[in-house]
């Protein structure tokens, strides 16, 4: 069974053989900790009421309250006998329960704040809480007697875990990281690093080989619990990702989110799909084609460069390391594919021949750029800088050839093909694109449609299209429109969607009429196609690494057979598939997104 603790709506709880949902329990509430007896047969809640309610998970009603906290309770927890229960709450105590009468036995005080969780060792003997006092501290269940308490470096603790062997504690925290400690000499171990956001749940697989983790930055990741590396990651939802489970034949994995949205994975699958992405793993923030078209090459941001076969996705050898001392705030690819230009913490601009054994540095040097930008020839260098300035550089001698005063900061810049158009915009300020005559001292033209700032632009090589893409996680496609004896304008004509973070970086292909790459912070890179018929545009994708949800490209495959339950009706509810099971069949339950009515207080168990 799944127990899913609701912001608004209260508790749901739902049959995993058959996904229906068995029991829905309306409370004046939300519900931010749930947990299962050992038995299955009862779940306990914890709201930001203070309350502790005890259901029974046969017919749904409610057993008692407890009640004895003064503020939210932000998690609970079954002992492993089943007697005892757990809480943790912002009134800065842990309390405990009996199970059987409601009563609360001892009231466990020591944290200096919030209580964020609350967890039994695999024996029972013992309890531990950690808070936002950057404390992890143990209690004897049966006594209420305090033990040791350990401080974490990394600060504020959001989350805890014991392993299945009881060797390890995992704490999650504020700054992103994941800690591990010895659970018996209390001794630190290393420290997992990847969240962005605070790590708000934490999970061991049943087998302790693998650890999950759920964050404020929206992303879900699964680690491998002996080497610490990272074996998959999604950002699949889009709001916080409050708690994560792994089912007890640890066949799967669930996450909750603020988005309102319970996703499911299946571990066996997650695995495979995260090895066929041959290791391109985070952001993805700069993507280019090589001349001939055949290679993609993208930037992590971890000053490794990889290539892709454009047609197929396939990860070709021979990655390029920058070298270690280059710390970059800016970086521009020439269309050539090999020189590129970084601006560099240091307040200076370098260009870089990339070569299997290293890269080669110098160049002109200025201050504070935000951005960069290679002519199609590759000739000039376009550098802006914070005070809104462009200096168009000889990318060969490094001379100054002109320079543009422009109306806003900007922080994105492309060339037209003919290098005649320069298209600017800002990531901070209003979300319009400038396109500007060089030799003129206002922009022409005005592109508006995106409701946030722009993050990159990019012209087709025959000049007659735009794509760029914002913050608000759409691409759009402009298309040029230039009436005999008219001026000339530009219009949106497809705006892309389905991406689950920022899209960093776009690129033309300049060998493929109408095909473009995009590079995400959701990870993944993705190539399209743009067809046009007649006044019907359409842009389809062609291939993606790192796909955070299914793409079934418009077909429908009949007679399926062999699909685990989970797979089933993921395909039929995405359409992918034409199968004779009903959705009406899974008790109206979204399996891979099961749709609650929830704000951004949920987790699940």
């Amino acid at each position: 069974m799944l127990a899913v603790g609701l912001d608004k709506v209260g508790l749901e709880v739902y049959d995993t053989t058959t996904w229906r949902r068995t029991h829905q329990v309306s409370v004046d509430c939300a519900v931010l900790g749930v947990a299962f007896s050992p038995d299955g047969q009862q779940v306990v809640s914890g709201g930001n009421n203070g309350a502790v309610r005890l259901w029974d998970c046969t017919n749904g009603e409610g057993i008692f309250v407890m009640e004895g906290h003064l503020k939210r309770v932000q998690c609970v927890a079954f002992s492993p006998c089943g007697k005892q229960i757990a809480s943790a709450s912002n009134d800065g105590t842990v309390r405990l329960w009996d199970s059987e009468t409601g009563r609360c036995t001892f009231v466990l005080k020591g944290h200096t704040g919030h209580v964020m969780s609350v967890k039994y060792s695999v024996d029972g003997r013992q309890l531990v809480s950690g808070g936002l006092d950057a404390t992890i501290r143990f209690w004897n269940p049966e006594t209420g007697e305090p033990g040791v308490v350990w401080i974490s470096s990394l600060g504020e603790v959001w989350s805890l875990a014991f392993s299945g062997d009881g060797r390890w504690i995992a704490s999650g925290h504020e700054d992103g990281g994941l800690q591990f400690w010895h659970a018996l000499s209390g001794e630190p171990g290393p420290v997992l690093r990847g969240h962005t956001g605070t790590v708000k749940g934490i999970a061991f697989s049943p087998d302790s080989r693998r650890i999950a983790s759920s964050s404020e930055d929206e992303t879900m990741r699964l680690w491998d619990a002996s080497t610490g590396t990272l074996a998959f990651m999604t950002a699949s939802h889009k709001d916080y990702v409050n708690d994560v489970a792994f089912s007890p034949n640890d066949l799967q994995i669930a996450s909750g989110g603020g988005d309102g949205k319970v996703r499911l994975w299946e571990v066996d699958s997650v695995l495979s799909s995260s090895m066929e992405a041959q290791g391109q793993l985070g952001p993805v923030y700069k993507a280019v084609y090589s001349p001939n078209g055949q290679v993609i090459l993208t930037d992590s941001g971890s000053r490794t460069v990889k290539q892709w076969d454009s047609l197929t996705g396939a990860l070709l050898p021979l990655p390029i390391e920058l070298p270690d001392s280059l710390s970059t705030n800016a970086v521009s690819y020439s269309l050539d594919g090999i020189p590129v230009a970084l601006s560099i913490h240091d307040e200076t601009i370098r260009l870089l021949e990339i070569q299997e054994g290293g890269a080669e540095t110098g160049g002109p040097t200025h201050k504070t750029i935000s951005c960069l930008a290679f002519s199609t020839t590759g000739d000039r260098l376009a550098v802006c800088s914070w005070n809104s300035t462009v200096w168009i550089f000889d990318s060969q001698s490094g001379g100054l050839v002109t320079s543009k005063e422009l109306d806003q900061w900007t922080s994105v810049m492309s060339f037209s093909p003919n290098d005649q158009q320069l298209a600017t915009a800002s990531s901070t300020s209003e979300p319009w694109i400038h396109l500007w005559d060089l030799q003129s001292e206002k922009p022409a033209i005005e592109l508006r449609g995106h409701t946030e700032s722009i993050a990159c632009i990019a012209y087709s090589p025959c000049g007659q299209w735009i794509v760029s893409s914002s913050h608000d996680k759409t691409v759009r496609l402009w298309s040029q429109q230039q009436p005999p004896g008219e001026s000339e304008s530009w219009s949106c004509v497809y705006t892309v969607n389905g991406f689950f973070g920022l899209v960093s970086t776009m690129a033309w292909s300049p060998t493929v009429p109408m095909e473009f790459v995009t590079g995400c912070e959701d990870q993944s890179v993705r190539v399209w196609r743009v067809s046009t018929d007649g006044e019907d545009i359409t842009v389809k994708m062609l291939w993606g690494t790192n796909l955070g949800v299914l793409y079934a490209g418009g077909s429908v495959l009949k007679g399926t057979t062999g699909l685990s339950l989970i797979s089933r009706h993921l395909l039929i509810q995405r359409g992918a598939i034409d199968d004779t099971l009903p959705l009406e069949d899974s008790g109206g339950l979204e399996v891979e997104e099961l749709e609650v009515d929830s704000g951004s207080e949920e987790c699940s168990e």
